[in-house]
């Protein structure tokens, strides 16, 4: 923080950036690329695929926000296991509704299976479905080039449950040109930095 640094919050619903200088106003901007938008490319691919699925969202909409925490849920599984591992979850559609839901007897069997060869594979396919690693390269040279401009940059800070994505840390060594030792995570666990930091405040 003597020379600069970004503490770079990809969660859920937002890209999150601060430069922080000694003796410098923070700048900050936000983006609007959060891993949410995985969620729903696993949501679309492996989810909505299912006639089951399909059945049920046209009479409950309402399941689909479940369905996506869901996605969500295994999307955080699939990112914090060996990259090489073959990404495999099931489980039954009965352990998302209700008992009382129309149609539950019909649905209660349906399984629901998400299969990547591996990391590599749900990579490309976020890719192919919603360029997102492309995405966010530009929002970080967009940072660095419109709101930082040529300040000093030692160094980055990442930050919320999204950070753990293998290839964050890839986009910003090479966005910025930095060795991947100045690129720091929080080792027991990035979801927390932040309400750390604020409860370390108070």
């Amino acid at each position: 923080i003597q020379n600069g640094v970004i503490v770079f919050d990809l969660g859920s619903s937002t890209l999150d950036m601060t430069y922080l200088k000694v003796g410098e106003q923070p700048v900050d901007f936000g983006y609007e690329i959060g891993a949410s938008i995985i969620d729903k490319v696993i949501f679309d691919e492996k989810f909505f695929a299912n006639e089951g699925v399909i059945s049920l969202l046209s009479a409950h909409p309402k399941y689909e926000a479940k369905l996506l925490f869901k996605a969500r849920k295994i999307k955080e599984s699939a990112y914090n296991r060996e990259a090489g591992l073959t990404i495999d979850e099931s489980f039954l559609l009965r352990t998302q509704i209700s008992k009382d839901c129309e149609g539950y007897e019909k649905l209660k069997s349906v399984l629901i299976e998400v299969e990547y060869a591996n990391i590599d594979s749900l990579n490309k396919s976020i890719e192919e479905k919603a360029e997102y690693i492309t995405r966010l390269r530009k929002h970080l040279i967009d940072f660095r080039e419109n709101h930082i401009g040529d300040k000093e940059l030692k160094g980055v800070f990442l930050t919320g449950g999204a950070s753990r994505m293998d290839f964050v840390r890839n986009i910003i060594t090479d966005a910025y040109r930095l060795s991947p030792e100045v690129v720091c995570t929080d080792p027991d666990n990035p979801s927390l930095t932040i309400s750390r930091g604020i409860a370390m405040l108070g």
